[in-house]
């Protein structure tokens, strides 16, 4: 049995949904100041999206809306002034 197999058959084992997390599943609770686009966003961001332009067609969103919920991002201390990530921001992000 390869190890590709080996992997199926363990998967197969365990209840639908164990052990796996989306990739953009996020918190189980966001901060109070923070709504679930900014969370996407600000993940975007850590992934190395740069521009608005970017991380708007990556999610499928209006240009304008990123850029709202970036300033949004940044007046409420998740990034700085050039859209990189504060303490703030990877704590939440962890």
């Amino acid at each position: 049995m390869d190890m590709s197999q080996m992997m199926r058959h363990v998967q197969n084992m365990m209840p639908a949904g164990v052990g796996v997390r989306p990739e953009n599943a996020g918190p189980v609770n966001l901060p109070k100041d923070m709504s679930r686009s900014q969370f996407l966003i600000l993940t975007k961001y850590q992934q190395g999206f740069g521009k608005p332009r970017e991380i708007a067609k990556n999610l499928s969103m209006d240009k304008n809306q990123v850029e709202k919920e970036t300033n949004a991002l940044k007046t409420n201390g998740y990034l700085t002034g050039k859209n990189k990530l504060t303490s703030k921001g990877l704590e939440t992000l962890s």
